[in-house]
């Protein structure tokens, strides 16, 4: 039938001259991935190997694809914060990239007022902004660490970039830490705190909140 010499009543694949061309067990007739397996499906989603899209799976994203069967990595967040004027407590959850620190004047000058801003301070490291620029140690931003931002006035922020991953590790030293927060919602401690920190972590202080741990 499809001149291949096999007799149709008994040709695996009668309208296929070269039959299986790519040998994946589909006649190139019906193959949806011609030249590749249409059978391979490495990660076990029933979608094969060669049909797959990647893209930003997650309904919460900006860039949030629909036609996506693969997650990529690649999605990102936008979210708006209210500052006020004076002393902020704050975490960075979301980065414009997806690595551990960020550029602290590239930070600031792309999503703040930079005649707003005063100071931004650290753990052990700050910076402050004056009309000739920024000066201090405090040159990288870090999603693992807690900040007082200083500011003139109030002012509403619109940050977009790489949330932190939940698995993150954080280092703990005896005494006070000023540390983020890897997540924009709102959990129970005693369901986000490990069992081995249980009667370690005595007290947890946020603007205007505290919490104390009693055995």
């Amino acid at each position: 039938v499809d001149g291949d010499n096999v007799c149709g009543d008994v040709d695996v694949c009668p309208y296929d001259i070269y039959d299986d061309s790519d040998n994946d067990g589909s006649c190139d007739s019906e193959d949806i991935c011609n030249g590749e397996n249409d059978f391979l499906d490495t990660d076990g989603d029933l979608v094969p190997d060669c049909l797959e899209i990647l893209g930003c799976m997650d309904h919460g994203a900006s860039n949030f694809n629909e036609d996506a069967t693969d997650e990529d990595g690649s999605c990102i967040y936008s979210y708006n914060l209210n500052y006020q004027s004076g002393p902020n407590l704050v975490s960075f959850y979301v980065l414009p990239d997806d690595e551990l620190t960020y550029s602290t004047e590239i930070f600031i000058n792309d999503n703040f007022d930079t005649n707003n801003v005063l100071a931004l301070l650290g753990q052990n490291e700050a910076v402050v902004f004056t009309e000739n620029g920024m000066f201090g140690s405090l040159i990288e931003v870090n999603r693992l660490d807690g900040y007082w931002l200083k500011i003139n006035n109030a002012e509403n922020v619109s940050l977009t970039g790489f949330k932190t991953e939940p698995d993150v590790e954080y280092s703990i030293n005896s005494g006070p830490n000023l540390i983020s927060f890897p997540s924009d919602g709102y959990y129970a401690l005693e369901d986000v705190l490990p069992s081995e920190l249980e009667g370690v972590v005595y007290a947890i202080l946020g603007e205007g909140t505290a919490a104390l741990y009693i055995n």
